[in-house]
Order: C-alpha cells, then sequence, then structure tokens
C-alpha cells in the first residue's frame, strides 16, 4: 500500500500491457487470496509463511548467506539463496518449468544461486540442491545430521543415505570431509574425557569445582562450529541449560548422566563417519586400476 510500492507495481505492469492483476490486501485476506494462486514467488514474509502452511506451491527467494535457514517446510516448495542477482529470473523460470512441466526460455543453465526443492522421505521433509554451486562438504554434513539426529529421536538409522553417501561421493572429498570431523571429534572428546575426570574432585575442594567448571565451559564452547559435531555438543548444552533442581547434588548427578549421554552420542556419530568410509580404500584401488 506504500507509494514506492504502487510504483514498482505500475511500472511491472506496463511491461505486460497493463494486463496483470494486482492486489492491495490486509493480512486477514491472505488465506483468501492465497488460496486462489497457482504458485506463489516472494522473499521472506508473512505470505510465505502462510502459503506454507497452506501447502501452496512456494518459491521463496532469498539473500545467500553463510548459515542455511529454512521458513518453509511443505513438500515440493522451493527456494533460491541469491548469489548473484544476473541469474535469479532464470533460475525462477526453471522452477516454473520443473514445477508446471512448461517450456519457458532459459538463457542459461550456469548459475551460481543454490536452488533448493523441498523433498519428503520417511522421516520428514529435507532441501535437495536441484541447481548451482554445491559446496559438497556442506551439503554431506547437512544430510549426516539431519539423519543423525532422527536416530537420536528413536527413528531407525537410515543406512541407505549413508551407503548413497559413501557410493556416490568423490573419493577424496570423503576422505577429507571425514579426516576434518574426526580431528574436531577427537578434540572434542578429549575435553568431554577431562571434564568428566574432573567431576570427581568437585566436592573436594574449590579448586576442584572451578576446574570442573572450566573444563564443562571448554566443552560448551566447543559447540561454536556450524559442523555436526558443533550441534551435538548445542543439543548438550541445551539439555543441561533445562536441568532444573533445587539440589546441587542432584544437579551434579543430571549433569554428570547427560556428560555421559554425550559420550555416547558421539560414539554413533563416530559409526557415522566410518560407515561412509568402508570399503573406501577398495574403491580407490579399483577406480585407480582402471585408469
Amino acid at each position: 500500500g506504500k507509494e514506492y510500492q504502487k510504483e514498482i507495481v505500475n511500472r511491472l505492469n506496463a511491461d505486460f500491457n497493463n494486463s496483470l492483476i494486482s492486489i492491495n490486501m490486509d493480512t486477514e485476506a491472505l488465506p483468501s487470496v492465497i488460496g486462489n494462486l497457482d504458485f506463489l514467488i516472494t522473499t521472506s514474509n508473512d505470505q510465505m509463511a502462510v502459503a506454507d502452511m497452506m501447502n501452496k506451491e512456494v518459491l521463496v527467494v532469498r539473500e545467500f548467506c553463510d548459515k542455511f535457514t529454512t521458513q518453509i517446510h511443505s513438500e515440493n516448495n522451493y527456494m533460491i539463496r541469491v548469489k548473484d542477482e544476473k541469474t535469479l529470473g532464470n533460475d525462477i523460470l526453471l522452477v516454473i518449468n520443473e514445477l508446471f512441466e512448461t517450456s519457458l526460455p532459459i538463457e542459461t543453465m550456469n548459475s551460481s544461486n543454490p536452488v533448493y526443492k523441498v523433498i519428503a522421505d520417511q522421516f520428514s521433509t529435507f532441501f535437495s540442491q536441484i541447481r548451482g554451486d554445491i559446496d559438497i562438504k556442506k551439503e554431506i554434513n547437512y544430510h549426516l545430521e539431519r539423519s543423525y539426529f532422527f536416530e537420536l529421536l528413536g527413528y531407525d538409522r537410515n543406512t541407505h543415505l549413508l551407503d548413497h553417501i559413501r557410493d556416490n561421493t568423490d573419493i577424496d572429498t570423503i576422505q577429507n570431509y571425514t579426516n576434518e570431523v574426526k580431528a574436531e571429534l577427537t578434540s572434542t572428546v578429549k575435553v568431554l574425557l577431562a571434564t568428566l575426570r574432573s567431576l570427581k574432585s568437585i566436592k573436594q575442594s574449590q579448586d576442584g569445582l572451578n576446574q570442573f567448571i572450566g573444563y564443562l565451559d571448554t566443552l560448551i564452547m566447543s559447540g561454536a562450529s556450524q559442523t555436526c559435531v558443533g550441534n551435538i555438543i548445542k543439543f548438550f548444552e541445551g539439555e543441561i541449560e533445562n536441568i532444573d533442581s533445587p539440589s546441587v547434588d542432584e544437579n551434579i548427578s543430571k549433569i554428570e548422566a547427560k556428560l555421559f549421554e554425550l559420550k555416547g552420542n558421539l560414539q554413533i556419530f563416530t559409526q557415522y563417519l566410518e560407515q561412509i568410509t568402508t570399503n573406501t580404500m577398495s574403491k580407490r584401488f579399483e577406480a585407480e586400476k582402471n585408469i
């Protein structure tokens, strides 16, 4: 309803010989209007949220940032993270062609803008990249982390996903990824074990208590990284913060239980790394033999 918005709409409509339908509406009318749309292309806003809740197909256009954040969850929705505005129009047309099986002309199939589609599996929905530059390590991290946390919630392990990553990812990429994560795991486990050992000295002296608090703070700070290991630590931190007992001894006992639970959870993630690297050396041997 603002003047600059009306000006944009009028300029756009003029390019289409005033054939476009423009609607200025209150938020309360959103469901009625969205219900009559075939598809919504929008930035991250109220219209997007309402359309997603109504299971209306949505394409969300948002600026690229290092942290992958999502606001849409319904199957067959799309998201473009914009690095280069020059190819954005082609990215949008590609999505429309895929969704409606149209043949709108696309000038280039190359784009640096990551385009994602929301896919559903037996667990929930997830984002699958269909266009643009792929950061393969972040993609592996995203899918491993998703599968891992579903397992922590009680679901069966998604062994099909782990096998798929192992069998369809470049050997060197897998090796580099696992080496980096294992190094992070090793340093985290060292701090975790030191934290567990320091528990014994809590009741003996103030220095013992201070030492335990120091190790625990160091452990929690290791969750600052945007990796699977970092997010496992963040999950642990959230559980620690939710401990609420009037008894100091009971608080310490619950923290100790959560530390041992964290130890087990890190061991589960180690199993994930082992599965995606199974037969890596034999794969390398076969690849070199066929050169």
